[in-house]
């Protein structure tokens, strides 16, 4: 595998979750199901989470993905450009087909899965956290001021997160860590596919033939894969987020989940968090695929 890809699929992943953690918070209180008791609305989620849990409400569960987005965007670069090499030849993309490219993010996102389905586990219950302990009445001044030992370094998050992930671990063994495995191992490959495609064929319409892709023709097609990706994954992406979330020793199963949400929100259930997940999708991919363009092109081969 190549070491450029590695790095700067690091470092791009790393940009992309500081820049749409917040939003993801609040898609992940949306999809749970109980985000009627922060807010109903998107909108309402954002005010009543900061009212209630402040700006550190925003960056819970952020741990997971800043460790885990080293070894999975240097894993789904690396993966992808592997592919690449296998279906077409070389790595570049530019000058591959754009049905190769789609095979390629293809199997980038069978590889991915392994790595991310745990950390998104331990994500997800961190995230909902706040509401399953029921964040009911309004806050007193000292709940909402951090202690000295919260504002210390963050001993506090590396605690927290060591915490959740004892204790899924305790409910159901180590096994229990790969929760909602299968439904991650279809949202990965299937969104991955999209997302590389994407992001060619759109980088391609706005580049002069012959020349290389500019700053905003990146941006451009960053922005354009995140929207894009979304559409055919995103009621598998609930469906996960609810099997995830369920603390029960037994989680319903695919479909009984899906029966589930039907019967009692209809088809919009598996649209919960969709608007912000747009929002959230635009910086995070463009930040994400500009960053992993420059540090690529920067680093020698």
């Amino acid at each position: 595998m190549d070491v450029r890809e590695l790095v700067a699929g690091t470092v791009g992943g790393c940009a992309g979750v500081f820049a749409g953690h917040p939003f993801d918070v609040v898609k992940t209180r949306l999809q749970s199901g109980t985000g009627a008791g922060i807010g109903a609305s998107a909108r309402d989620c954002f005010r009543k989470l900061f009212v209630k849990e402040g700006v550190k409400g925003f960056y819970r569960g952020i741990l997971p993905p800043i460790v885990s987005n080293a070894p999975v965007s240097a894993c789904v670069f690396a993966s992808y450009g592997w592919a690449l090499r296998m279906i077409h030849g070389n790595e570049k993309q530019h000058e591959a087909s754009l049905k190769e490219v789609t095979l390629a993010g293809f199997a980038a996102g069978v590889a991915t899965s392994v790595i991310v389905s745990p950390t998104e586990l331990i994500k997800v219950r961190l995230q909902t956290d706040g509401q399953a302990r029921g964040l009911k009445s309004s806050p007193s001044p000292s709940q909402l001021t951090p202690s000295p030992s919260t504002r210390s370094s963050g001993l506090g998050i590396v605690r927290e997160t060591y915490h959740c992930a004892e204790q899924i671990v305790n409910e159901g063994g180590v096994r229990n860590l790969f929760r909602g495995y299968y439904q991650t191992l279809l949202r990965e490959s299937l969104s991955y596919a999209c997302y590389f495609g994407s992001y060619e064929a759109t980088l391609r319409s706005y580049t002069p033939k012959g020349e290389q892709p500019t700053t905003m023709g990146i941006l451009l097609a960053g922005s354009v894969s995140g929207l894009v990706v979304w559409g055919p994954v995103y009621p598998i992406d609930v469906v996960k987020t609810r099997i995830q979330a369920c603390q029960k020793s037994t989680p319903d199963s695919t479909w009984k989940c899906m029966q589930r949400i039907l019967a009692k929100e209809g088809v919009n259930g598996f649209f919960r968090g969709f608007a912000t997940t747009m929002v959230r999708a635009v910086p995070v991919n463009a930040i994400t695929f500009l960053v992993f363009e420059q540090v690529q092109k920067s680093l020698p081969e």
